[in-house]
């Protein structure tokens, strides 16, 4: 409950009341036990709210490099006034620019999610504990672009410093990428899936066991 209170202070428009939410646990805290509770979690994450995850450091650096590389081709950055910036004139101007198509690796499969796709893979993995945020999202960024952009300029990171990591990343990989490969990214959460049961057989096969089971059951004489 406590969790949520916090959580909803950080992410709500209008956040709740403390009260709507020791009301919704039906007796099992009050106000008080909330505002203890939240005092403690903030002291124990030393306030650390908003920690910065790798996908915030992709983030980040995406918009390092569209600074450095794509101001004279801004549409937004012209000189011609056309009214106040929104939010949906800015990404229009963004998939129009340089950016949006030289930059990342064009995919046929899946396009400009191509950097957020092999995050989101291999931080499935536990390989991924070995290094710090900003080398995973600094080694992806180094994997999808042209070996002609200045990876260290924009994040920092020296080759030897993601070295390792883009080693680990191209071993989770079917293969390596480059300008003409395509590729689809494994399952690397080795979850079991079952694309389609065949919910009639289980029918009859439960059905065929019920009766197997009415059979071994001694009857009772009243």
């Amino acid at each position: 409950t406590t969790c949520l209170f916090i959580a909803s202070k950080l992410h709500e428009i209008t956040p709740p009341h403390i009260d709507y939410f020791t009301n919704i646990t039906d007796g099992a805290c009050n106000t008080r036990e909330v505002l203890i509770y939240e005092s403690h979690i903030l002291l124990k994450i030393n306030w650390h709210l908003q920690p910065v995850t790798p996908y915030s450091w992709l983030k980040l650096f995406l918009q390092i490099y569209h600074n450095q590389y794509h101001q004279h081709t801004s549409t937004i950055s012209t000189g011609e006034y056309k009214g106040p910036i929104t939010r949906m004139r800015y990404f229009r101007a963004f998939e129009n620019s340089h950016f949006s198509q030289n930059f990342l690796i064009k995919d046929k499969i899946h396009d400009h999610q191509l950097q957020k796709d092999i995050l989101k893979s291999c931080i499935c993995d536990a390989g991924s504990l070995r290094f710090s945020y900003g080398v995973i999202a600094a080694s992806i960024l180094r994997l999808t672009t042209d070996v002609k952009v200045d990876v260290f300029s924009i994040t920092g990171y020296g080759s030897e410093e993601i070295s390792s990591c883009i080693k680990w990343l191209k071993q989770l990989l079917p293969h390596s990428i480059n300008l003409s490969n395509t590729y689809v990214l494994r399952d690397l959460t080795n979850i079991q899936k079952h694309d389609h049961i065949e919910l009639k057989s289980f029918k009859n096969m439960t059905f065929f066991e019920n009766e197997k089971e009415k059979e071994n059951i001694p009857l009772t004489v009243i």
